[in-house]
């Protein structure tokens, strides 16, 4: 009997110590009245009301991305363009604190979902009351539904399968050839789901039939985005800012429209026979929305958005084939770094990751930028622009890099022009 006393116990205290309670719970910390603000910007100039909080916290927090594409040649599969728009539905939020407890605020499993319509015009589209625990917040956990929509498009972009070049492509989103919301599957050329069959063979790379457009666009159309396959598809953005008890916070939630669409040449719509390419979900697809969502606490700020060239010299800034991307700047009233990235638009090799040891001011100033536990380079010599089309060349400083990696950094220069500026 004494065995069966001790081993009851035994079960007894494992199923405690694995419990939420042991993981932490809302029941573990105080609760707070709050609300969180979502918006969203895009390339251009406008206001943004009140003043951005120093964010404090211990630096950003990491994420892995999109894996570089296979070696060999220069493979260019994805460009990424300005999205017109984003509507998005919000399941849920969860606050990830210090030590890794993640409190639940909605409950993703039973909030009515809440549809967020982003346009880039910095307005607040959308104010979620909600109880913010008190202590200190390293991340915001949003749960959205898996289906989400978006129109813009992407000009005037090369793209290149490391044996044959695209050049002078421009692409635009169409309400067809994507993915039904009701079953999840994948339209294909035929606009028939899962059914390749009747598609014509596609033995050369993809030409862009159906998404390339000969300019002036035409009417921009919104296309079904598949963010997952799962459940709920969610984005945890840094935040590293402790909640004090007198407070009632205003968390913004701000969504950088500047490289939120992505045209890839993956998908059943280009290579209806090629059984490696059919193995990915999307065509109009976004790798990236953990960099282009920031999260900090207040209401306002000063954003800034610079394009990025990145070559292994200067004279090569001007190639066609040159990397490109964008930084997101995010500034507190007193001048402070809250938030920045480097975003590539889809090209192996190219700077990507959070920035960290940004100093609050300078003329030429030097940053770390860290994709992973990894993956880490320098920029030095960078120049903050305070006019649309400012521009500076920065010099980037890679690590060692891996021989056998033909998509590592090397030393090269970085041109950064502002194109975008909210205040």
């Amino acid at each position: 009997m004494k065995k069966v006393h001790w081993l009851g116990l035994l079960l007894l205290i494992g199923a405690f110590l694995f419990s939420s309670c042991w993981f932490g719970s809302s029941d573990d910390y105080k609760m707070v009245t709050g609300s969180i603000h979502l918006r969203s910007v895009k390339p251009g100039t406008g206001s943004l009301q009140s003043v951005l909080l120093s964010r404090g916290g211990s630096g950003p927090i990491l994420f892995d991305t999109l894996p570089k594409n296979p070696s060999g040649g220069i493979q260019i599969l994805e460009q990424a363009g300005i999205a017109d728009s984003l509507t998005l539905k919000l399941k849920g939020v969860t606050f990830i604190m210090k030590g890794g407890d993640e409190v639940k605020s909605l409950d993703p499993d039973t909030q009515t979902p809440i549809e967020i319509s982003l346009t880039g015009d910095g307005s607040v589209a959308k104010t979620i009351d909600l109880p913010v625990p008190l202590g200190t917040i390293e991340k915001v956990k949003l749960f959205f539904d898996p289906f989400a929509k978006i129109k813009g498009k992407i000009e005037n972009k090369n793209y290149s399968d490391g044996t044959n070049d695209y050049t002078g492509i421009y692409v635009q989103t169409k309400a067809q050839y994507y993915f039904d919301a009701q079953t999840g599957k994948l339209m294909d050329t035929k606009n028939t789901l899962d059914n390749i069959s009747d598609d014509t063979e596609v033995t050369t790379p993809p030409n862009y039939t159906f998404y390339q457009y000969t300019p002036p666009a035409q009417d921009l159309e919104e296309a079904l985005l598949c963010l997952s396959k799962e459940t709920y598809f969610y984005v945890e953005t840094p935040l590293n800012q402790t909640i004090p008890a007198d407070e009632s916070p205003v968390i913004t939630i701000a969504g950088d429209l500047s490289r939120m669409l992505r045209f890839s040449i993956r998908g059943s719509e280009f290579c209806p026979t090629d059984t490696t390419v059919q193995s990915y979900q999307m065509f109009v697809a976004n790798h990236y929305l953990n960099y282009l969502f920031a999260a900090f606490v207040g209401t306002g700020g000063t954003i800034q958005g610079y394009e990025y060239v990145y070559a292994d010299q200067e004279s090569g800034l001007d190639s066609s084939w040159a990397r490109t991307g964008w930084m997101t700047l995010v500034f507190d009233g007193s001048g402070k770094l809250a938030y920045g990235v480097m975003v590539p638009d889809g090209q192996g090799g190219s700077p990507e990751g959070y920035l960290s040891e940004y100093p609050g001011s300078g003329s030429a100033i030097s940053f770390k930028v860290t994709k992973d536990q990894n993956t880490n380079f320098t920029i030095n010599n960078f120049t903050k622009q305070s006019a649309l089309g400012g521009q500076g060349i920065a010099d980037l400083d890679a690590p060692t890099s891996d021989p056998n990696s033909a998509s590592s950094l090397v030393d090269g220069k970085v041109r950064f022009t502002l194109k975008m500026q909210w205040q």
